[in-house]
């Protein structure tokens, strides 16, 4: 059975990775441990790990078609998949491609996932669309290189064409990065504290009760799931129900981030003489909406 099974898939490669990935989702669908296992990081690092199985393919491509090769190959065409441009036989123009797509690859990684990871606060969207992207770019690269090779050795093939499917996926995930932003996301206030500092963008001494001997009175509060722009209002308001200070604060068009902090501050000891003690509110508004009043008190 097994030699049987081994022929179709020489002869229908596809059919038999179609059939593959089938019982595997079903098994991982099947078992809840395998369930768990299969996390957005998962499939983040099986995609980047595709991306350079495709480019090992296109090496492999390159070393056994070599001898076979033309003197001269084509290197570019035009829109309509006839080569414009040739080069003389070597290693590096027949690997052309597959060394670009290790550069994309790497500097991709390095942009869009080894530097965003370092800020825990990068959204699982973000990571994901650029492991889907590099994918993309890796895998027009290998049609490309395929459609070139069969060209060199004078088959009927259109290049342009060959390299349409991944060219649209990029162009997919590209247009999700530029537009995803701008739709409106459930962005919440996840956590709200009163204290008397911020240091490396967290609260120090958090407390609900302040005197005039404190150096400030500082809101703090942390943002869940940013994706675009978004406008929080902090209001200070002093114990006779009069607006006392307003600060404006804004995420940034291009965020993707799990949470995201603020604050904001009113002088104390520095203001003294202008500060009244008694009950004071800190309104929160996100988006124009008022989503939190926060009281504390000065004595």
């Amino acid at each position: 059975m097994s030699l049987s099974m081994s022929a179709t898939c020489r002869r229908q490669p596809k059919r038999c990775l179609a059939t593959a990935l089938q019982n595997y989702s079903l098994l991982i669908i099947a078992n809840p441990k395998l369930s768990k296992l299969v996390t957005p990081q998962y499939i983040i690092v099986i995609l980047y790990i595709i991306s350079f199985l495709y480019i090992y393919r296109m090496f492999q491509m390159s070393g056994a078609l070599y001898d076979k090769l033309p003197d001269r190959i084509p290197i570019h065409f035009n829109i309509r998949g006839a080569a414009d441009g040739w080069a003389r036989k070597n290693r590096l123009s027949v690997n052309l491609l597959p060394l670009l797509g290790i550069i994309i690859s790497i500097a991709f990684f390095i942009v869009f996932w080894f530097l965003p990871r370092q800020d825990e606060t990068v959204t699982d969207e973000f990571l994901a669309l650029s492991a889907l992207g590099t994918f993309f770019i890796v895998y027009m690269l290998y049609r490309l290189h395929s459609a070139m090779l069969k060209y060199a050795l004078g088959e009927k093939v259109n290049v342009t064409l060959a390299a349409l499917p991944g060219f649209a996926g990029m162009l997919a995930c590209w247009a999700v990065f530029l537009l995803l932003p701008l739709a409106p996301s459930n962005s919440a206030v996840k956590h709200i504290t009163l204290c008397e500092n911020v240091r490396d963008g967290r609260p120090i001494n958090e407390k609900d009760v302040f005197t005039t001997d404190d150096d400030y009175a500082v809101v703090f509060l942390t943002l869940g799931n940013v994706r675009g722009r978004h406008e929080v209002i902090m209001r200070w308001i002093d114990p006779d129900r009069r607006l006392y200070y307003e600060n404006r604060q804004s995420s940034r068009l291009g965020d993707w981030k799990k949470s995201k902090n603020f604050w904001s501050w009113i002088y104390l000891k520095k203001k003294r003489k202008h500060i009244k003690h008694g009950v004071w509110a800190v309104e929160i508004f996100l988006d124009g909406r008022l989503r939190r009043t926060v009281p504390f008190k000065i004595q």
